[in-house]
């Protein structure tokens, strides 16, 4: 007891001692605008009242706010003589760094021979705190994260440029730590450092965060700092080793002074791959800022409040997607299919590295000059036609927003470290076969839809997102509320529907498949079962479906059905029509073309008739159909059997009959071979 009041009166007394401060604050998206000033407590007993071993959300806050400012015009305040204007300038005068003790490398030369475009702009600042164990000299590292420049984003895909092959560490991020190391320990021996007994703060956002992750490892390693005065906060970092023997347990105490600030919606911090063969990883802890997949009262509460920052950096509300990691996730998977390994990925045919350095050569090219408004970025316009401004607009903030370090600084000053980072986990429902699939929310409200294994992505309503491949539906459940699953299929024979329920961690990246259940429907017959928050909490090893009558919203058969025809018969007639009505009885228009008739419209034959579709199996399909030629005056049946590769496309092969009454009975057979879309 009298340890826990001396702590309670320890913390009481550093609340206390704190001293509001008006920061400049600048980012990525507002380099170029007028600062924001915030007011933000700041106190150097900070340091050294806790290791840094346990994390420390004021000392977070000030990483944050210089990860932030690094973006900031460095390279053209020290040409044009006004640094004292600059925001990450001012942000250590704040802090009390006098301009002699701060160094700045923000000129940058990508023609250089050895490093070329992996180069990052980064400052190093020092100054004597009276921190919580005496005088000490706090040291600052700031790396500065991407700007709108196609050198660094093309360094940012250089994991393996020189090898072409399996590299253990992502090339472009190591050469860049590489030379702010080197310059790092030229300060600390100019400046007469004992970095034995000095506090340090390395800070940086995406790829500084990916930066200051690596110097912050060799750190470790090398055992030059004290790490439990290192206080490390990468934000918005990716991953930096691909670790595919999992030699290096990255979490372990012995990283532990490094905390990692995701966002689960980012698509940054999902890259590089870890997914399949790949498994890259970050250094140190990973910890999560809110997102509608793992926060409850997201919408209500917590976006609101942030917003009370956020728009006061930004001059506009924040626009979350609201899908959780589910887009990152599966972008990630669709990557992995595509490369394998990191030799597919350079030397696969269509030489996916190339071709991404090209696209990125497109978007980013003079990039800088349109920072300022986002509808100009690079060759987006050229490529999203007569989109409306508003649209645009809205979809390049979508994917702004998850990533930008104004952002991220807004959730953090915003909320308190225990209401705001984050750690469920989510489901991802893989489903191979053809069925139709109905999710249901806590209230049976539908809010997602797919027929024959074809999501309605007009249906997905939030939070529930899902994407097609050719075999497989992925749905996306998060952890915030539980949702009921229903599968149904009107076939004659029994058709195999495989469900396989994948589980994500926090930060969105794949663990496991946690359960996986074959189910057989026919007839209309439906199967449900529950997810999201309760398959999660029990940790559920198998899927347990019960069954029920035939689902109505998913039911097809009054369902308007409209396609048309194109079809060629061994009897070399060609034939195109259309087919209008419902599944169970629709109509049909076709008009016949042959070598007689081809080059003349008086004789082209027409037939008119109606049909049924009748699901046989999976995705193939019997369509009878009883047909009157008008201008023979007699009648034919069609029986085709189809394939269904895509939502409107059937591939078919028919059987076609002729019936002539002029002279008794005769029947004239043919075959043919056709598509209906």
């Amino acid at each position: 007891m009298k340890k826990f009041f001396a702590i309670a009166f320890f913390c009481a007394a550093a609340i206390l001692s704190a001293e509001k401060k008006v920061f400049p604050v600048v980012g990525l998206v507002t380099a170029n605008s007028t600062p924001a000033e915030l007011e933000i407590d700041w106190d150097e007993k900070w340091f050294g009242r806790e290791t840094s071993h346990k994390y420390d959300h004021d000392i977070a806050r000030i990483s944050a706010i210089l990860s932030s400012n690094a973006y900031s015009k460095v390279e053209n305040a020290l040409k044009d003589g006004t640094l004292e204007k600059n925001p990450l300038r001012n942000a250590y005068k704040v802090l009390g760094v006098n301009d002699e003790d701060i160094f700045y490398d923000y000129d940058i030369d990508y023609e250089n021979p050895i490093y070329a475009h992996d180069q990052a702009a980064y400052s190093i600042a020092s100054k004597t705190i009276d921190s919580a164990i005496g005088k000490k000299t706090l040291i600052f590292l700031t790396v500065r994260g991407t700007t709108f420049t196609f050198e660094e984003w093309n360094s940012n895909v250089n994991i393996a440029d020189s090898k072409k092959d399996y590299s253990f560490i992502h090339e472009g991020f190591l050469k860049c730590a590489a030379k702010i190391t080197s310059s790092f320990e030229h300060y600390i021996i100019e400046k007469g450092i004992n970095p034995k007994d000095s506090f340090l703060l390395l800070s940086g956002h995406s790829r500084g965060a990916s930066i200051i992750n690596l110097i912050s490892a060799q750190i470790a390693d090398d055992g030059i700092f004290d790490t439990s005065k290192v206080y490390s906060f990468p934000i918005g970092c990716p991953k930096v080793i691909n670790d595919i023997d999992n030699k290096v347990d990255t979490k372990s105490e012995k990283y532990s002074f490094i905390w990692n600030i995701s966002n689960e919606e980012d698509i940054v911090t999902s890259i590089p791959l870890a997914f399949g063969t790949w498994n890259y990883k970050r250094y140190g802890n990973n910890i999560v800022i809110p997102c509608r997949w793992n926060t409850e009262n997201y919408d209500d509460e917590y976006v609101p409040e942030m917003n009370g920052i956020y728009t006061t950096i930004m001059n506009r509300k924040f626009e979350p997607f609201r899908s959780g990691s589910f887009i990152p996730s599966q972008i990630v998977r669709g990557i992995c299919t595509l490369c394998p390994t990191t030799d597919k990925f350079y030397n696969a045919i269509f030489k996916p590295r190339k071709k991404t350095e090209k696209m990125m050569h497109r978007i980013f090219y003079n990039a800088n000059e349109n920072a300022g408004d986002v509808t100009k970025f690079g060759a987006l316009p050229k490529r999203t036609g007569d989109m409306e401004r508003e649209k645009l607009e809205h979809l390049l903030f979508l994917f702004i927003d998850m990533h930008t370090p104004e952002a991220y600084l807004s959730w953090m000053l915003s909320f308190d470290a225990e209401k705001l980072y984050k750690d469920l986990e989510s489901n991802v429902l893989a489903i191979k076969g053809s069925s139709s699939v109905a999710v249901l929310d806590e209230n049976g409200k539908v809010i997602l839809k797919a027929d024959d294994g074809k999501i309605n992505y007009d249906s997905i309503e939030p939070p529930t997102f899902a994407f097609n491949t050719a075999n497989m539906m992925y749905i996306g459940l998060p952890s915030t509320e539980n949702f009921s699953v229903i599968l149904q299929k009107k076939t004659t024979l029994p058709t195999p529907v495989t469900i396989t329920l994948e589980k994500y961690d926090g930060n969105g990246v794949f663990e496991e498949n946690v359960a996986s259940k074959k189910i057989w429907l026919r007839n209309g017959s439906s199967k449900r079962f529950s997810a999201g928050k309760i398959s999660l909490e029990k940790k559920a090893e198998s899927i347990e479906c019960t069954a029920e009558e035939e689902f109505a919203p998913l039911r097809r058969s009054l369902e308007f059905y409209f396609s048309g025809e194109l079809n060629l018969s061994l009897k070399k007639e060609f034939q195109f029509g259309l087919h209008a009505g419902v599944r169970a009885i629709y109509g049909t228009l076709l008009v016949t073309m042959n070598d007689k008739n081809a080059h003349t419209d008086t004789d082209a034959e027409v037939e008119i008739g109606i049909g049924s579709m009748k699901n046989i199996f999976s995705r193939f399909y019997i369509d009878p159909e009883i047909l009157w030629n008008i201008r023979a005056k007699s009648p034919s049946a069609r029986v085709a059997l189809s394939y269904q590769p895509r939502k409107r496309t059937h591939i078919f092969v028919a059987g076609n009959f002729d019936f002539n009454f002029d002279d008794g009975f005769d029947v004239d057979p043919t075959v043919q071979f056709g598509v209906k879309f």
